[in-house]
């Protein structure tokens, strides 16, 4: 849409420095609202969603973060012994109260 090049037609970065690489982008946003609607918009993804896990196990961009937040908040953030003894013994030369493990290290 922009007459840029794309793919395989992007000439060598490196072959030539004197010849412009001709890339381009093209940037376009949507308003859900403008059309079916948000309603409509979270019931379409969720569906999708459902279909494709139907076939597999299957994480969408963000999904890891998610559910490791998720786990983080349940039961910790894991820290080696190592670095938790290095840090109780900074806590105990400010004067602050030393860290506690909630599970094995």
């Amino acid at each position: 849409m922009n007459g840029m090049t794309y793919g395989p037609h992007i000439n060598d970065m490196y072959g030539n420095l004197n010849e412009p690489r001709k890339i381009g982008h093209f940037v376009i946003a949507i308003d859900p609202a403008r059309f079916a609607g948000g309603a409509m918009l979270e019931r379409t993804i969720d569906d999708v969603i459902a279909d494709l896990r139907a076939e597999g196990e299957v994480l969408f961009p963000g999904e890891p973060e998610y559910l490791e937040q998720r786990n983080r908040t349940e039961h910790g953030i894991p820290i080696d012994s190592e670095a938790l003894a290095d840090m109780n013994a900074w806590s105990a030369k400010l004067g602050v109260a030393a860290l506690t493990p909630k599970g094995p290290a």
